[in-house]
C-alpha cells in the first residue's frame, strides 16, 4: 500500500486502502473461478475507479452531516451495528470514535444485539446502523426496533436505493460500500467532536482527517 506518511498511515486510510485492494483480488480470484461473471469483473473495477467522485459527493453533504452531529452528541455511548462487510466497516471506524470522542464505542453484529448488548441500552445509548444492500436491512432494522423500543437513539447509514429519513451515500457495489461507510463516518466524527464541544464535552483528542480528503 502506498505511504508517504512517517509512522504509517491513519487507521481509516490503511482500513479504506486495503479493503479495496482484497476486493479487487477476490474480483480477480473469482473471474479466475469462475464464481461470477466478466460482466461483474468489468462493474467493480469500473465502479473502483469512480470511488473518488463518491467520495467528494459525500464532502458536500455538509448540512446532513451537521444534523446528525448535533444528533449524536447527547448520547452517552454508541454502538456500531451491521451484518457481513458493513460490520467489518462498522469495527474499523468504532475503534477511531473510541479514541477520539473517549466514550464508549461498541460494535455488535446486528443479528446478536438481543443477545449480547441489549439489555444494557437505553435512553442514553444511540445505535449507528450500516446497511450497505438490501440483504441485509431486515436483521439490522430489528435491531434498530428493539433498541429503539428501550429509549435508544437510531441513525442508519446506508446507500441511496435503500433511503427512507437516513444520511445516504452514493451508489455502488456493495463490495465497495465499506469505502463510502467510512468516508461518511470519518466526515461525522469531525463535526461530532465539534458539536460535543460546543455543549461543552470535550472530546479526548482531535480526530485525524484520512488522507485522501486533503484539500
Amino acid at each position: 500500500l502506498p505511504c508517504s506518511l512517517p509512522g504509517g498511515l491513519p487507521p481509516v486510510t490503511h482500513f479504506v486502502l486495503g479493503y479495496v485492494l482484497l476486493a479487487l483480488v477476490a474480483v480477480d480470484w473469482g473471474l479466475r473461478q469462475k464464481t461470477i461473471t466478466p460482466l461483474f469483473g468489468r462493474m467493480a473495477v469500473k465502479l473502483c475507479a469512480t470511488l473518488p467522485d463518491k467520495l467528494r459527493l459525500i464532502l458536500k453533504s455538509g448540512s446532513e452531516l451537521d444534523a446528525l452531529a448535533a444528533y449524536l452528541s447527547g448520547y452517552d455511548r454508541l454502538l456500531f451495528v451491521g451484518q457481513n462487510i458493513d460490520l467489518a466497516a462498522a469495527g474499523a471506524m468504532a475503534g477511531v470514535w473510541n479514541r477520539t470522542l473517549g466514550v464508549p464505542v461498541e460494535t455488535v453484529p446486528a443479528a446478536e444485539l438481543r443477545h449480547t448488548l441489549l439489555p444494557t441500552v437505553d435512553s442514553h445509548t444511540a445505535l449507528v446502523a450500516l446497511i450497505s444492500s438490501r440483504e441485509l436491512t431486515e436483521k439490522t432494522c430489528a435491531a434498530l426496533q428493539l433498541a429503539a423500543i428501550r429509549g435508544a437513539g437510531t441513525v442508519v447509514c446506508t446507500v441511496e436505493s435503500l433511503a427512507r429519513q437516513v444520511f445516504l451515500f452514493p451508489d455502488s457495489l456493495p463490495l465497495l460500500a465499506p469505502v463510502c461507510q467510512c468516508a461518511t463516518l470519518s466526515m461525522l466524527l469531525l463535526r461530532l467532536c465539534t458539536a460535543r464541544e460546543q455543549a461543552g464535552r470535550p472530546v479526548e483528542q482531535p480526530p485525524v482527517l484520512p488522507r485522501y480528503f486533503a484539500g
